[in-house]
């Protein structure tokens, strides 16, 4: 390296050798083992510095180590041998003594003399002594080796451009090293951003650009550059192109400000009439403006003026007018007159009112007239009538009046009328008689006569005498009839004295409410023949008839019964030990033959046997969709007005199962009614007992193929179930399925399974699900078929029954089913027309 020392090499590793001895010394007395010697530590480390007294030595080419950096190489000896950097171990020990050196030792290689100085420089090659840069001093420390590098001028980060110093050292001054400085600050230079060929010509020129702290060239100051446009009449060459103004006539058509006559009406027209020419103005653009203050044709008006420029004044087609409706132009007038307004008249604006009203009325447009209050517009002229003077009456002036004084009365606009000597005007009736004019202090009686005011003419002020109904009020004060100092009685009381009172004589259908009769008793104020009004309890009634609380129709509701929708109701009852056919009923539908007898029995406990006159009736039968209702009997049959002495019992009933396989509901139902066959019949009537709780269920079976019995069932009436609503006469369908019997004994026999109604005033036939044929006995069979008939017309609850007959024909078989319908076991279905 270039002015660098010659390195001794040996002397770090001499000066860590003494370092180690040093520590030996020291770490037995502190507990510690002294390090031993690596092969690393071996390596030896280059010094880039040498004694001043040796002689430069010439440069070399070796690689530029780090400044003021220990080699790589060197060792890394624990702990470090450096005097600086000894270990500190815990607890702290007495620093040891730094080893002395002995001046008549010999110097170990490497090692430097304590005190001794010697140049040094630690820069990059070829800088040292160029531009800024320059040697150190550094001095031998009391340990041999060299210390710090102490005074030297390295090289800049960068160039500091206009100092007049090479600051980075490689021989270049401020702009020379163009690198780092593109000018001096402060220098300038001509600078144009214009386009090429404007500089000069016109407003156009160069401008002056400095050289700033950075050494960059700054922004172009004082050029004039070419201008957007031209700017006409300031006789400059704005956008240097070489031409002025006008003469650039792209740009300038004209001189700002100048001007010009114009015109922009249709040929022939200027000057005519209203129409005059106008002027341009040329703008600050260089352009003409449009054309002003000139005036072209317009539509003619009424003024006296020619302004659509014809040669002649308010003038328009045939047909037209320049006026409104009900005017006419006139002298350069619009004007309303006879002529223009021949049927109406003209108001205060001179317009025509065609149609006259009450505020502007006239005719053959003379000037319009208000009729004000009291007067009419008819025919164009202002009348008093009926229409205008509704509540007076016309005086001689044609002018309404009130009616209502002694000199001019009357009412709905007639004639007024000057009452006679001794009476006046009535203003309730507007005429002459007697009235407030002339009774203030009486009334007037029924001849039109004023009378004071006594019980049997009583009123004031000449209003109609009435006479005091001597129940209501016993005397008339002040024109009114009273019950001594107050007002008269109201309806169902009467006056007693100085008071009113209810009582039997003014309250004799109802009750008394303190003293206000309730003439219509009800369950909250019931009573009678003007008693106190009592309030019955509202469960156990909700009407109050003669006097007496009652449920509905009957008497009130005792015991534990309750009035509801104008019925005790009883509660329902509880039954147990339900047995068919002795097989005890567990929910389950228990099996049973087609038309075979059925024993039922049940135990059943009433909540409330009878409610004072009516009585409990229970009642057990067959209720089933498609079935209808069959009553059994009654369990339980009160008797009416006793009550028994025990509200359990049991039942026992014995029926005929119906003919049709299929399950069906044994069903109960508990009537307030005096007798059982009352409540049998309700039973009776019912479509399908839907709405009465189920007891039990019986499924009658379907016969085996060899013991079959004749039987419907299956049945879908128009498609549905085995019940049906239709209108009356509409088509009805009837699909079922059958069972023929076998008959052994007949030789040669015909069998019809038949179908009819019943239920109305007659039964009617429906038709044959099985027609047997001649002289064959059949043998067991089953089948299906579908039936059509007509409703009947008559509404009501109809019942499908059949019939098994040994007839030639089905017909025959219908004939005696008519004349002799089976009984109820059975029905297959029900139709309901309504």
């Amino acid at each position: 390296m270039q002015n660098t020392l010659s390195v001794h090499k040996k002397l770090p590793l001499a000066l860590f050798a003494l370092s180690l001895l040093a520590l030996s010394l020291w770490a037995p007395a502190c507990g510690v083992t002294p390090p031993t010697v690596t092969e690393e530590a071996k390596t030896e480390p280059v010094n880039k510095t040498e004694k001043t007294s040796e002689p430069i030595a010439e440069p070399k080419p070796e690689p530029a180590p780090e400044p003021k950096a220990e080699p790589k190489a060197e060792p890394k000896p624990e702990p470090t041998p450096e005097p600086k950097a000894e270990p500190k171990p815990e607890p702290t020990p007495e620093p040891a003594p730094e080893p002395t050196v002995d001046a008549s030792e010999p110097l170990p290689e490497g090692a430097c003399k304590p005190g001794e100085s010697q140049a040094c420089y630690t820069g990059p090659n070829n800088t040292e002594g160029v531009g800024i840069c320059k040697q150190g001093l550094q001095t031998c420390q009391p340990d041999r080796t060299w210390g710090n590098c102490e005074g030297e001028t390295l090289p800049g980060a960068k160039e500091i451009c206009g100092n007049k110093l090479d600051d980075n050292c490689d021989g270049k001054t401020d702009a020379e090293d163009m690198g780092a400085c593109t000018c001096n600050p402060g220098q300038t230079q001509p600078c144009y951003s214009g386009p090429q060929g404007t500089a000069g010509t016109g407003v156009c020129k160069e401008g002056t650009q400095t050289c700033d702290s950075n050494s960059t060239w700054g922004a172009c100051q004082g050029e004039v550059l070419p201008g957007a446009k031209e700017i006409c009449g300031n006789k400059l060459d704005d956008n240097c192109d070489g031409k002025t103004d006008t003469a650039d006539a792209a740009v300038c058509e004209c001189d700002p400000q100048k001007t010009r006559p114009c015109y922009t009406g249709p040929q022939g027209t200027k000057n005519v009439g209203a129409c005059k020419e106008g002027t341009q103005t040329c703008k600050a653009d260089g352009k003409w403006d449009v054309c002003k203050s000139d005036v072209t044709p317009q539509n003619e008006t009424c003024d006296g003026i020619d302004e659509d420029c014809d040669g002649n004044v308010d003038n328009v087609a045939s047909g037209q007018n320049l006026c409104s409706t009900g005017k006419r132009c006139l002298g350069g007038k619009c004007v309303c007159d006879a002529t223009s307004c021949p049927t109406g008249c003209c108001n205060a604006s001179g317009n025509c009112v065609a149609a006259a009203t009450n505020s502007q009325c006239g005719a053959n447009g003379v000037a319009c007239v208000n009729c004000g209050q009291g007067r009419v517009c008819s025919g164009g002229k202002c009348v008093c009538n009926a229409t205008s003077c509704p509540n007076g009456c016309c005086d001689a002036n044609g002018q309404c009046q009130t009616g209502k004084s002694n000199t001019a009365c009357g009412t709905g606009g007639i004639a007024c009328k000057a009452c006679p000597s001794g009476q006046g005007c009535d203003p309730s009736s507007q005429v002459c008689g007697c009235g407030p004019n002339t009774c203030s202090t009486g009334c007037c009686n029924s001849l039109g006569k004023c009378v004071s005011s006594t019980t049997q003419a009583c009123g004031v002020s000449g209003k109609a005498c009435q006479a005091c109904d001597a129940k209501l009020a016993n005397v008339c004060t002040n024109g009114q009839c009273q019950c001594g100092s107050g007002p008269s009685c109201k309806v169902g009381q009467r006056c007693n004295g100085s008071k009113c009172v209810c009582d039997s004589t003014s309250c004799p259908s109802g009750c008394c409410d303190g003293t206000t009769c309730i003439s219509t008793p009800i369950a909250a104020k019931c009573g009678t023949s003007g008693s106190a009004c009592t309030t019955c309890d509202a469960t156990k009634a909700d009407t109050c008839t003669n006097g007496n609380c009652r449920c509905g129709t009957s008497a009130a509701c005792t015991g534990a019964a309750k009035c509801v929708n104008g019925k005790c109701d009883c509660g329902d009852p509880t039954f147990s030990q339900i047995k068919i056919n002795n097989t005890a009923y567990a929910g389950t539908a228990i099996k049973v033959a087609p038309g075979s007898q059925v024993a039922l029995s049940l135990a059943y406990s009433l909540s409330r046997p009878c409610s004072g006159s009516c009585t409990v009736q229970l009642a057990i039968g067959n209720a089933t969709t498609g079935y209808g209702g069959e009553s059994f009997g009654c369990a339980y049959s009160g008797i009416p007005n006793k009550c028994p002495s025990s509200t359990s019992g049991s039942g026992n009933f014995t029926f005929t199962a119906p003919r049709s396989p299929g399950v069906y509901d044994i069903r109960w139902k508990q009537d307030l009614l005096p007798a059982c066959v009352d409540s049998t019949n309700r039973f009776d009537a019912l479509d399908n007992g839907g709405s009465l709780s189920v007891l039990a269920k019986i499924q009658v079976t379907q016969p085996t193929c060899g013991s079959l019995t004749n039987s419907v069932y299956n049945v879908s009436i128009n498609g549905g179930g085995k019940e049906a609503t239709v209108a009356p006469g509409s088509t009805v369908t009837v699909k079922a399925s059958y069972n023929v019997a076998r008959l052994p004994s007949c030789p040669a026999c015909f069998i019809e399974i038949a179908a009819g109604l019943v239920g109305g005033a007659n039964p009617l036939g429906v038709g044959c699900f099985f027609i047997g044929g001649g002289g064959v006995c059949p043998n067991p069979r089953r089948g299906s078929k579908t039936l059509s008939f007509t409703a009947p017309t008559v509404k009501g609850t109809y019942y499908f029954r059949w019939g098994a007959y040994l007839e030639f024909s089905c017909r025959d078989a219908l004939k005696k089913l008519t004349a002799n319908p089976p009984k109820r076991p059975n029905t297959f279905g029900v139709l309901i027309v309504k």
